[in-house]
């Protein structure tokens, strides 16, 4: 196995379904937590933004791609190829919204703009994930079992939700998706059963 050390905020966020991962798969790796008086020396060296994994020394990024790295590793990405566009396009919707998610720098306009991507966009990526779980008939996103996808949006978004990172955007808004709150209980009981 490579030396492995990720690099990331001290929050979920994009990395957190890759240190899931090699925890579910006991893979050792060094988790390495920024702090803000470390980021412009560190954004220098690294030439990019986080998450970052040093594979060997390699610095690698994307935090999709860093997703399906570790979901090979810890088998948690399917080796069949139409089930992994399935979890590709999961992991790509949890960026959409991330990256669709307007900053005004204007409060008030701030304000109003999340507001309406909350009622608007957002509202449609969440109804578009509810349509693939029922889909796919299972307990995750992607079917019966747990893939990388189901960590990259739990993470990515439903948990930055929750810490209230999306000003004006309820923390509790998954909770107007049923399907989508029972399944984030569904993702939380794995990870606590599989990271003991």
């Amino acid at each position: 196995m490579p030396s492995l050390e990720l690099s990331y905020w001290d929050i979920p966020g994009r990395a957190e379904a890759i240190r899931v991962a090699f925890r579910s798969a006991k893979i050792e790796f060094t988790d390495t937590r920024i702090k803000n008086e470390q980021w412009p020396a560190l954004k220098q060296e690294l030439g990019c933004a986080v998450p970052v994994l040093k594979i060997d020394g390699k610095i690698l990024s994307q935090s999709c791609a860093l997703a399906r790295y570790a979901g090979r590793l810890s088998g948690l990405y399917p080796e069949d190829a139409l089930a992994a566009l399935q979890c590709d396009e999961i992991m790509d919707i949890s960026q959409d919204i991330l990256t669709s998610c307007p900053q005004p720098k204007d409060a008030e306009e701030k304000k109003k703009a999340r507001e309406e991507y909350a009622a608007g966009k957002m509202k449609m990526f969440f109804e578009f994930l509810a349509k693939r779980l029922a889909e796919n008939g299972g307990d995750f996103l992607c079917g019966a079992k747990l893939t990388i996808a189901d960590l990259v949006f739990s993470f990515s978004v439903l948990a930055l939700l929750r810490m209230e990172f999306f000003d004006h955007v309820a923390a509790n808004y998954v909770e107007s998706f049923p399907t989508l709150h029972a399944y984030e209980g569904k993702v939380k009981a794995w990870v606590d059963e599989n990271t003991k």
